[in-house]
């Protein structure tokens, strides 16, 4: 009964929090699972669009969502894949 009862408090408080908070807009979670797939960070992305590591996270967790930034975070995300691709290219190709 002891972790029922605090597995109901958790969940009323969650949904208490999630009208009030702004929730992560869905089209972060696929950057940063993309970059994780592709052994990026953000702190190289945010150094590619020339944002800080900070600023670049306040906008990733919903905090901030300057006109635009979807697809210039994506189009960033896709041009270090498209480096790290040829990178790794170039490693296998010098023998």
């Amino acid at each position: 009964i002891t972790l029922y009862y605090h597995t109901l408090v958790f969940v009323q408080v969650f949904v208490q929090r999630k009208g009030r908070e702004n929730l992560r807009p869905e089209w972060t979670g696929d950057v940063i699972g993309k970059l994780h797939v592709h052994g990026l960070s953000i702190k190289e992305l945010a150094e590619s669009m020339g944002y800080s590591h900070e600023y670049l996270s306040v906008i990733l967790n919903g905090k901030r969502e300057p006109t635009g930034i979807k697809e210039k975070v994506e189009d960033a995300v896709n041009k270090l894949i498209e480096q790290r691709k040829e990178s790794e290219n170039g490693k296998h190709s010098s023998f």
